[in-house]
């Protein structure tokens, strides 16, 4: 706590003083102007990923901050990956100008060391940037290592386990075992909505395995589009020049165009690469058309006889295994369609699922993959552990941590038991 702290004193010291004139931590012309987007980046470097964070920086560096476009990094580093830049370690704000020769010249702040897994510190980032630099919509970027829901989506029967696992973000230096879960995530997100009345239009998450029916679920009422991938995504992450250009040339752009492009300049970045990429964009709004869909599909495989839940472990069993660590994750789309597909697959369960296919066609907007997720990945997984791939961690969900949404509104906590009984 401590940490957090020490961020809550550096904000309260800008505020008071914002007022002063001739403020030397005053960024001139944009702070009091209100600009189209804020495009905010999170970035958790204090790992082996900080030379690609510093990478990143200088990419969007070559756009930069205008009159129609913050950039704003809250960057924690490493004491031991990249000496660039002074090789100093800690937690630093900077307000990204174009083709500045050095990282250091656009700081604003510099908090020491902060622990960027304690959502406090991203709720006050966010609050910061809506307080000093105003703008009328917002992208938010989680930059740093991900793990999907693994441990975090897992029903705990441990609750020690629960409040150590890690679903995105690692910081070397304050958690090296622990992480930022998506429930907290959310509460910092939802609190910053709270204090400015304003939404956050886009959560990019530059992190692998991030793009899961779990998190999605968890995010729906706090943001209109997330874009993630379903897979790992290599250490050199988005395409940010190309993104922050495109917010540059074009006037009065919609949510859903920009997320389109983080997907779309992502796949520009690594169509000719020789690794496997994926990165999609789910609405969240079609998601919470959808979401009786789910659930239906969710009772009618929970209610399902023997011989069809045999079927399923088949169809399970099967499945295009993307990650040789998280073997618990699956493709939701591929894995309806095979559910279809089947002859042994009953009429209940079949009608559920058609459904369920033509409801994800509508809430992944795009769908970006290379190499050999053609054709095996379509834009959202689903965390599906079966025989020893963490079934010790599940109980009913009856439970009364703080479990995932999901799990709390529909069956699918139940049928991986029954399913793996």
């Amino acid at each position: 706590m401590k940490q957090v702290y020490k961020f809550l004193l550096f904000l309260i010291f800008i505020i008071f003083f914002s007022s002063c004139e001739n403020n030397e931590m005053q960024t001139e012309n944009f702070r009091n102007s209100i600009v189209d987007w804020n495009f905010l980046v999170y970035m958790g470097a204090d790992n082996n990923l900080e030379r690609f964070a510093i990478q990143n920086i200088y990419d969007m560096k070559k756009i930069g901050s205008s009159e129609k476009i913050n950039v704003l990094v809250l960057l924690d580093r490493s004491p031991g990956y990249d000496k660039s830049n002074g090789n100093w370690s800690g937690t630093r704000l900077f307000h990204i100008k174009k083709n500045s020769k050095n990282v250091n010249d656009d700081m604003i702040l510099d908090f020491g060391e902060l622990d960027m897994t304690d959502y406090l510190n991203l709720e006050e980032f966010i609050t910061y940037a809506n307080n000093n630099f105003p703008s009328k919509r917002t992208v938010l970027v989680i930059w740093s290592h991900g793990n999907g829901v693994f441990q975090d989506g897992l029903i705990f029967n441990d609750k020690d386990k629960m409040e150590n696992a890690r679903t995105v973000i690692q910081d070397y230096s304050t958690s090296y075992s622990a992480g930022m879960r998506i429930q907290d995530f959310s509460k910092a997100v939802k609190n910053a909505e709270i204090t400015a009345n304003k939404k956050i239009d886009i959560v990019y998450f530059d992190a692998c395995f991030m793009q899961m029916m779990e998190i999605c679920w968890q995010l729906k009422d706090l943001t209109n589009f997330i874009v993630a991938s379903q897979s790992e995504v290599p250490g050199t992450g988005g395409n940010y020049e190309a993104i922050l250009k495109y917010i540059e040339d074009n006037e009065d752009i919609e949510s859903l165009s920009i997320a389109l492009t983080i997907a779309e300049r992502f796949y520009s970045k690594y169509q000719n690469s020789l690794l496997s990429s994926a990165c999609s964009v789910v609405s969240t709004e079609s998601l919470k058309d959808g979401i009786d869909h789910f659930k239906n599909w969710m009772t009618t495989l929970q209610n399902a006889d023997e011989n069809q839940c045999e079927e399923l472990i088949k169809i399970r069993k099967n499945a295009f295994a993307y990650s040789s660590t998280y073997k618990e994750f699956i493709d939701l789309y591929s894995f309806c369609l095979n559910i279809v597909n089947s002859s042994k697959t009953s009429e209940s369960v079949k009608s559920k699922t058609l459904e369920l296919i033509e409801s994800l066609k509508n809430i992944i907007k795009v769908n970006k993959v290379t190499n050999e997720y053609k054709n095996n990945l379509y834009g959202l997984s689903l965390n599906f552990p079966i025989e020893n791939e963490g079934l010790q961690f599940y109980i009913t969900k009856d439970m009364h941590y703080d479990v995932f949404d999901i799990y709390k509104e529909t069956e699918l906590g139940d049928f991986i038991i029954k399913i793996n009984d």
